[in-house]
């Protein structure tokens, strides 16, 4: 220590925070966010797609095209959207991913076209993070089976 005492009292409780007390944030958005699809099966609701559980599903019942959509808490920042195919049997399927922003605007940010199994999971790595997203909304334009996702996960940067 120095004559003032300046490094004790840096090094206070007052000053410091406890190294004991960690602050996590879930990066996962859709925690408390709303969800609604085209259709879905009484068993197997859309808000299973977002219930954190890759052991539940949400199931439209319907063959494509077939849509659900996530609103958001609040208008966040996104950089991944991961989903989690539940599909069978595998083949190819055609995903389109649509961002809402506050402005009340609309742009796709993705479409995935290509083989899927169940159990897989699709990643929209986002170049450079979308800024004010309100809603996502993933279209399933083809499909083998019927549509449903496991889970959905939209993570902030």
């Amino acid at each position: 220590t120095d004559a003032d005492g300046w490094l004790l009292d840096n090094l206070s409780p007052a000053k410091q925070p406890d190294p004991c007390v960690v602050t996590l944030v879930d990066p996962n958005l859709t925690r408390d966010a709303e969800v609604a699809a085209s259709r879905s099966m009484a068993q197997d609701p859309a808000s299973n797609a977002i219930d954190g559980s890759n052991d539940t599903a949400w199931n439209s019942g319907a063959d494509a095209p077939q849509w659900i959509e996530l609103t958001l808490p609040s208008p966040s920042d996104v950089a991944v959207i991961e989903l989690v195919v539940a599909q069978d049997p595998p083949g190819r399927t055609v995903h389109r991913v649509v961002a809402g922003f506050a402005d009340g605007t609309s742009r796709e940010v993705a479409v995935l076209d290509g083989p899927t199994s169940g159990g897989q999971t699709l990643t929209v790595d986002l170049a450079a993070p979308l800024t004010s997203v309100t809603t996502i909304r993933i279209t399933t334009v083809s499909s083998p089976s019927w549509v449903a996702w496991r889970e959905i996960r939209v993570l902030a940067p």
